[in-house]
């Protein structure tokens, strides 16, 4: 408890399980924190274990440690020492000579153990008090019923500053007792003792052991291995300055050295206590350490960020057979419980701020870093108390492959508590500091333990308590493109963005597919939809996007809704589909909230009825949205949008449904081959093309790619028009021109009005261009549709094609005044016939009848009682189309 000068309290903190622990000492730290020493029996490999606690200012635990063997051993004194480790002084009857002896224990800042040391006479001794002397030496005192007097006396004893290799017994000296000492332990390797003994680290104390220390005795104190306390910051990118507290460093750096993941980084100042120093070009995440002398310190994990993400606060501990512990200010904690892991293993908790798919203050990620294969273990995190179970989402996922499941996880309302399950196949209890009523999310049916490199994401949204509103975003609407339904709905976000006067091109779906490299269907990740999506958006319109991925449906029910209260429509997209978003309204019938989101719906299947349509559509959230949501239990839902920037006040809400390969609207050439079938040429994506698109001959899903559309094809146009304003009908425009690339001016060009009615269904524009209205010399061309409303450009787009040089016939016209002789009219005949051909009724016309012969026409004499029929030409080996004619 902490109070104020005049005993009123400030706060209250209480640690602990279910069994019985108690706290002896306690000081202040040097961050403004408190370390506490007692007994704990609730955790701990033995009946009773030396408890440590470090909390911060406010008494929230940061971490604790057991210490001691397997029978009762207890800490009563505490003192933080000036390398920035604790000092432990208390009684063992684990380890030592008597009942009870001496138990002083070294540790470095995070209460990892650097040494510890036992002292008795044979019978009980009890520490009761240690202290760091001013020669940096050590003290404990306390008692002992070993001496003359029958009854307890009085006992202190002084340990030197400095280790003596070989001193086993921590008499600070090497000599015959140490061998001794190790004679007890002599097999293989059980308790922290024998671990002490096994002095070569190989398993075993056996005479090996023995010889090592024999060679040692009447060795002085030798310089202990450097110590990393903390690394500040714990994260960073290349170049980023860092320093490094601890011990042992040496006055100058000489020959030491310090690296980062095995990289030597350079150093800017060195003395015995801190470093100064920068992260190395090439370095990447994993631990820093430092070398004096050929002795290396401890290592102290430091993350190599890319992009914006940082470690925030990170911990290290161990955990063991006993389990363990690693626990944040904030109250954030890792629990490993006993018996889950075999041998001592070092472990990192670590924050990860702007964690790549998950940022912002909805969202906090945790990663947990060491040598292990995987880690049954629970993590609680704190949040508000009292919230509601669905404002809660947790996730647990592999950031490279993007591959996750939802954990389980207990929620507790009284005390904010998420507890989130990671057990595997563990039948582990939940910990008895969670112990209480709780609301609990089933996840997963398929559990997961942790895995290196995997994070833990914990979502937490706010309250929110809807009055009775109702909000709008006039849009403007894009029919699908086959299934790429995100791609159009990127498409109608950008155009309400990008600027309306002197804009030279429309930015497409074909535009989006091409920067994404995707094909035609919804099989785009949320991590795609996140990162490459959005940065196609910023790339294409010059509009910065805003994407974030979300866990819990309520979590994100109720951000959309804020989202369109600001004006900012947006594209959700989840498994298999996307909607642009645009509106809401939130009303109640009686004591049930009711939520319906608008929406334009691009690809228009699944419709809650069939009198829906795709355009400016209710979507009842519990009903219809929220099951979609779901249907898929470890499936991430993902938002894009634009905050900040309004939509344009100008925006177009009359449109043109680009080019498709689907049906209803078309675009597409079409000509008759040589066995008289129509062969139907379609525009379909292809990633490989500049602008993201081809021509395909047969169905879009596998069709051949024509790179040379036959000459004497027709271009025929089936275009979806739309009127997104269902205030009233509106009077159109729409153009059709046909450039010769290079060329200002078109070679054709249609217009026609339009009527766009307010039903929220399209309006078909059906024009058919044959290719004789537009053939040149160059086969090289630019289709543009452009949409106009009283005059005012509204929407439109362009697509490229190349024809073959091969001939087409435009017309036959009686040729002279002579019966029979006719005049073929067109393009790509050749200046001379040379070995090329005519025939009517497929019958070869023959040289003599060839009267005229150029480029653009062709004079020939038809047979005697030829009365109608059809020509065509050939011209090295290319067929045009079939032109009948009748003789009159």
């Amino acid at each position: 408890m902490k109070t104020d000068a005049g005993g009123n309290k400030l706060w209250q903190q209480t640690f602990g399980g279910p069994a019985d622990d108690r706290a002896y000492d306690l000081q202040q730290t040097a961050d403004g924190g408190f370390i506490i020493a007692g007994s704990t029996a609730s955790f701990g490999g033995g009946g009773i274990d030396a408890y440590l606690i470090k909390t911060g200012s406010t008494g929230n635990k940061q971490w604790e440690k057991c210490y001691g063997g397997e029978a009762d051993d207890w800490a009563r004194s505490v003192r933080q020492t000036t390398d920035g480790g604790y000092l432990l002084g208390g009684s063992a009857k684990s380890f030592g000579l008597g009942d009870s002896d001496f138990y002083l224990i070294k540790t470095g800042a995070a209460g990892e153990v650097i040494w510890e040391k036992t002292r008795g006479q044979g019978e009980n001794a009890n520490g009761n008090c240690a202290i760091q002397t001013k020669d940096g030496g050590f003290l404990l005192a306390g008692e002992t019923s070993s001496g003359e007097g029958g009854y307890s006396d009085g006992w202190v004893v002084k340990y030197k500053a400095g280790e003596i290799m070989g001193d086993m017994n921590g008499d600070c000296k090497v000599d015959l007792l140490d061998l001794l000492w190790i004679s007890r332990w002599l097999g293989a390797v059980g308790c922290a003792e024998s671990q002490k003994a096994d002095f070569n680290h190989d398993g075993q104390v056996n005479i090996l052991d023995l010889l090592q220390v024999n060679n040692l005795i009447g060795q002085e104190p030798v310089p202990g291995d450097p110590v990393i306390y903390e690394i500040l910051p714990p994260s960073g990118k290349i170049g980023t300055s860092v320093e490094i507290l601890g011990r042992g460093f040496g006055p100058s750096q000489g020959s030491s050295t310090i690296a980062f993941n095995g990289l030597n980084a350079p150093v800017t100042a060195w003395s015995d206590s801190r470093i100064e120093t920068e992260v190395p070009p090439g370095a990447t995440g994993g631990s820093v350490v430092v070398t004096v002398d050929g002795r290396s310190s401890n290592g102290v994990y430091f993350e190599v960020s890319t992009g914006n993400e940082t470690v925030l606060m990170s911990q290290t501990g161990t955990a063991g057979p006993g389990g363990g512990m690693l626990t944040f200010e904030d109250g954030t904690c890792l629990l490993v419980s006993p018996g889950v892991l075999e041998t001592e293993t070092s472990l990192t908790l670590c924050q990860i701020e702007n964690e790549i798919n998950f940022s912002g203050p909805y969202w906090r990620a945790y990663e947990v870093r060491g040598a292990f294969d995987h880690l049954p273990a629970y993590l609680a995190v704190p949040a508000e108390k009292n919230l509601a179970l669905d404002q809660i989402g947790v996730y647990y996922y592999d950031p490279v492959s993007g591959d996750g499941i939802r954990p389980s996880f207990d929620y507790f309302p009284q005390t904010g508590n998420i507890v989130v399950s990671l057990l595997g196949r563990s039948n582990t209890a939940m910990p008895a500091q969670f112990v209480g009523k709780s609301l609990n999310s089933a996840g997963s049916r398929d559990g997961k333990e942790l895995f290196p490199g995997y994070r833990v994401i914990v979502e937490v949204g706010d309250r929110f308590d809807a009055p009775r509103t109702e909000k709008v975003i006039n849009m403007p609407f894009y029919q699908q493109l086959a299934g790429i339904s995100w791609a159009a709905d990127a498409a109608m976000l950008g155009k309400a963005f990008t600027p309306y006067s002197g804009r030279g091109a429309e930015i497409e779906t074909h535009d989006y597919l091409k920067c994404l490299g995707a094909g035609h269907f919804n099989d785009n990740t949320a991590w795609d939809f996140k990162h490459r999506l959005a940065q196609c958006f910023n790339s294409l319109t010059g509009v910065e996007a805003l994407t974030c991925n979300w866990l819990s449906p309520g979590n994100l029910r109720e951000f959309m809704r804020a989202e369109l209260d600001e004006g900012n429509p947006m594209i959700l997209c989840y498994p298999g589909y996307s909607l642009l978003v645009l509106g809401y309204r939130d009303y109640r019938e009686g004591s049930r909230r009711v939520l319906d989101f608008y929406v334009h719906d691009s690809r228009g299947v699944d419709l809650p009825s069939a009198t829906d349509g795709t355009m400016y559509t209710w979507r009842n959230y519990q009903g219809w949205l929220e099951p979609r949501l779901t249907a898929e239990p470890d499936a991430i839902n993902s938002v894009l949008l634009v905050r900040g920037t309004p939509p344009h006040p100008l925006r177009a809400l009359q449109t043109l449904s680009p080019p498709s390969m689907t049906r209803p609207g078309e675009l597409r050439f079409e000509y008759e081959n040589q066995q008289g079938a129509v062969v139907k040429a379609w525009l379909g994506f292809s990633e490989n093309e500049p602008k993201g698109y081809a021509w395909y001959v047969g169905p879009f899903s596998n069709g051949t790619r024509m790179d040379l559309i036959p000459a004497q094809s027709g271009l025929r146009l089936a275009l979806n028009a739309w009127n997104a304003d269902l205030s009233g009908s509106a009077a159109t425009d729409i153009e059709v021109k046909i450039f010769q690339t290079g060329c200002a001016d078109p070679l054709y060009s249609y217009s026609g009005s339009l009527v766009l009615n307010a039903h929220r269904s399209p309006v078909f524009f059906v024009h058919n261009v044959p290719s004789c209205a537009y053939k040149s010399d160059s086969g090289s061309y630019t289709l543009r549709a452009e949409l106009y409303k009283g005059g005012v450009y509204q929407d439109g787009f362009a697509v490229d094609f190349t024809l073959d040089e091969g001939p087409v016939i435009c017309s036959v016209l009686p040729g002279s005044n002579e019966t029979g002789v006719l005049t073929i009219k067109g393009f790509g005949f050749g200046a001379v016939q040379d070995i090329s051909t005519v025939t009517i009724n497929g019958s070869l016309v023959g040289a003599e009848s060839i009267l005229a012969w150029s480029p653009e026409s062709i004079m020939v004499k038809v047979p005697d009682n030829t009365v109608s029929g059809d020509f065509r030409v050939t011209v090295n080996g290319k067929v045009s189309n079939r032109f009948s004619f009748t003789i009159q």
